[in-house]
């Protein structure tokens, strides 16, 4: 009487392997290919193809700094080779900080040079107070990911089933591999220097965690 159910729980269980080992193996053989520096000209030249998934107009937003900026090529690659297209990848450096821009960084990110550095901050500041529409999306991401390949959609269609949140990966806001907010989502916004916690006390909207785990961290930028 225990062999129908024994089998069944068998069947389960080896699908699920083959389907985890197939899973791993398709995100090794992604974040090796985008570390090549090669592949950028065919991502680029493609894009423009690559459907929207909503009307919003949606901005991804980042900050580094000197000594990484020619490392975090393999992450811009990974925003390209995505499911989803994006509006504009922005790329917010202190004015008064020497960079070493590399081409490729040109070619696929808008550079805003800001007056002032804000610390980590620069990453969401100078992009809050640039977007005039209120519901503009805004997706703050590290510079030493490699983004799954719907890691865009995904947050998008999260957003579109909860407008009103501000959606984070993983467990807490503070130190998210991602993190979409919008202008009004903010009643004042500071012009010092901050980081993730001033952002996590002062959204005015309700925050929702979201599961992705296909995500993967740079070990060569530290």
């Amino acid at each position: 009487m225990y062999i129908i159910p024994l089998i069944f729980l068998s069947a389960i269980i080896i699908y699920l392997i083959f389907y985890y080992s197939y899973f791993d193996f398709e995100c090794h053989t992604r974040f090796h290919k985008l570390k090549s520096d090669s592949c950028y000209k065919s991502l680029l030249s493609n894009y423009a193809n690559i459907e929207k998934c909503t009307t919003d107009k949606v901005v991804v937003s980042f900050t580094t700094i000197p000594s990484r900026i020619s490392k975090m090529q393999p992450m811009l690659n990974s925003l390209l080779d995505q499911t989803v297209r994006i509006d504009q990848i922005s790329l917010n450096i202190p004015e008064d900080v020497e960079y070493d821009i590399p081409k490729q960084c040109e070619d696929m990110c808008n550079i805003y040079r800001t007056g002032k550095d804000y610390g980590v901050g620069t990453k969401f500041v100078p992009t809050i107070l640039r977007e005039s529409d209120s519901g503009t999306k805004i997706i703050l991401i590290k510079d030493n990911v490699v983004y799954g390949k719907d890691f865009i959609e995904k947050i998008l269609t999260e957003s579109d089933k909860h407008p009103e949140k501000c959606l984070y990966v993983g467990d807490k806001l503070e130190g998210s591999d991602g993190i979409l907010i919008k202008p009004d989502f903010f009643k004042d916004v500071t012009r010092n220097k901050c980081d993730d916690k001033w952002l996590e006390h002062n959204i005015k909207a309700d925050k929702k965690s979201i599961s992705y785990n296909k995500n993967r961290k740079l070990n060569n930028i530290k």
